[in-house]
């Protein structure tokens, strides 16, 4: 992976993710002794998404994770969890973008069971689909870009790139 750093977390409802905890110290360790200059980070539930709920489009539970992945310097997050696809401007933990620090977080659960287009959009989505598929990401020295490759030719496609802290 070449000047990648990837992290991959265990953070579900039976295994909180909260400042003190044995991950956190984990995490706080692995980032201070990380010399890659990229790092992406990965777990099931995304920080912010958008859904089927009004007003549901964040999830406060990990801000404590998320706060932890900015000061470390993330770059980007891949998360599942949500039925449908969606990648997120570059944001700060409390959702603020324009930061030269934000992290990118995709959200990427489409190829399972099924799929749902939310009505409620959260403020940081730049794009979002329900169509099934795959993201193929692809890691360089000090840039990465990214394509969604849908299961049917001719739907929803998104493709971009962007650079590491």
């Amino acid at each position: 992976l070449g000047n990648w750093h990837v992290i991959v977390l265990n953070v579900s409802d039976s295994v909180p993710f909260v400042a003190g905890s044995a991950q956190s110290e984990w995490l706080a360790a692995d980032l201070a002794g990380s010399r890659k200059r990229c790092t992406l980070a990965m777990w099931h539930k995304p920080r912010f998404f958008s859904s089927n709920i009004a007003g549901w489009t964040s999830n406060v539970s990990i801000i404590d994770l998320w706060n932890q992945l900015y000061a470390g310097g993330v770059d980007v997050v891949l998360n599942g969890q949500q039925h449908q696809y969606e990648r997120m401007r570059p944001m700060t933990p409390a959702g603020a973008t324009g930061s030269a620090r934000g992290i990118r977080q995709f959200s990427v659960g489409t190829g399972g069971e099924s799929s749902e287009m939310p009505f409620a959009i959260a403020a940081g989505s730049e794009a979002l689909s329900d169509a099934f598929g795959v993201l193929k990401l692809t890691l360089d020295d000090s840039t990465y870009t990214w394509e969604f490759v849908p299961t049917v030719l001719g739907q929803f496609t998104d493709t971009g790139s962007g650079t590491c802290h």
